[in-house]
């Protein structure tokens, strides 16, 4: 099978489904790749994209992979594996032999350091991929066909345990608009009190960038890449606003966002995003305090020159 047969999983009690995808065919990386949802399926497929079109050199490619949702199954070197892995496989008693045949269970969610899977998660994820090695034994034999997946979706067999069996289905599958994906606002009603601002004549760029350094708050917590999200004055360049976005405390992100805004006693007339990131997680809380958005090549150019110059400040580990 190739990474682009793709087929649908689910479980009892989840609401999305799990879009499967077995890498390994040319030998370099076996894996069960398990993408959460529609929206998972769709940054995987950004990915290989870009990958393809890019060689994964390019920063948008790697903000990509920081926003992947998936649980992933694959098999290593033991020195690929890290020491949460090893204290885990030395405890359970298991045994390993040769290169690329050390199992690795990771979690991948957006924000965060790929980590080892939870108990809760590691349940759901054997049956998941005792069926996923079914389904391409059955494909390899003849059984099933699975087509490749096309830009505009698929037909796609989709798997459902109910009662301890699986039941196929031939299931139409696309990726939504992307309107679909933007996140809801944590703190609605503080955006909403924006409108009472007087509106401005000026436009700014709103735009995102990864911290490339992995951040902990203590020793044995999962890492994850903070965020910061810029307010730029397209005039000058000059960073007007900064916030930062920890995972776990997403309502702090959006209330120093609101109160640069509350501080300066204006809001902009208009917002131009400068990448994907910042338009999925601000278009809703800007349209609600009545501020017009768009997405503008000339603000993409714009958030990599000041990325750039803070590059220089910083390092080149610094921020991405």
């Amino acid at each position: 099978m190739t990474e682009t047969q793709i087929f649908g999983l689910r479980m009892p009690g989840e609401p999305h489904t799990w879009y499967c995808s077995i890498m390994g065919q040319g030998g370099e990386h076996r894996s069960y790749c398990f993408y959460k949802g529609e929206k998972g399926l769709d940054i995987y497929l950004q990915i290989r994209e870009e990958a393809d079109e890019m060689y994964a050199e390019d920063a948008y490619t790697t903000e990509l992979i920081l926003s992947n949702e998936c649980l992933q199954v694959s098999f290593e070197d033991r020195e690929q594996l890290d020491p949460h892995e090893l204290a885990l496989i030395k405890k359970l008693g298991i045994k390993f032999r040769g290169r690329g045949q050390w199992v690795s269970l990771k979690d991948y969610t957006a924000g965060w350091l790929p980590w080892l899977v939870s108990e809760d998660q590691a349940h759901p994820l054997h049956a998941l991929l005792l069926k996923a090695m079914d389904v391409a034994m059955d494909c390899q034999a003849g059984k099933i066909s699975i087509g490749e997946w096309e830009e505009s979706g698929q037909i796609m067999p989709v798997f459902t345990l109910e009662n301890d069996v699986w039941k196929m289905e031939e299931t139409p599958v696309a990726i939504p608009e992307n309107e679909d994906f933007l996140q809801p606002p944590a703190l609605p009603q503080d955006w909403e009190s924006l409108r009472f601002l007087t509106e401005g004549k000026n436009s700014l760029v709103c735009g995102t960038i990864n911290t490339m350094q992995p951040t902990q708050k203590s020793p044995s917590s999962r890492a994850f890449f903070m965020k910061v999200t810029l307010l730029i004055n397209p005039a000058d360049g000059m960073i007007l606003g900064v916030s930062t976005i920890d995972p776990e405390n997403y309502a702090e992100y959006e209330s120093l966002l609101i109160n640069i805004f509350r501080s300066a006693k204006t809001r902009p007339a208009k917002i131009y995003f400068a990448d994907g990131v910042s338009e999925t997680l601000l278009t809703t809380g800007f349209k609600l305090a009545g501020i017009e958005t768009d997405y503008h090549l000339e603000a993409a150019k714009m958030l990599d020159e000041v990325a750039e110059s803070m590059f220089s400040m910083l390092g080149d580990d610094g921020l991405m």
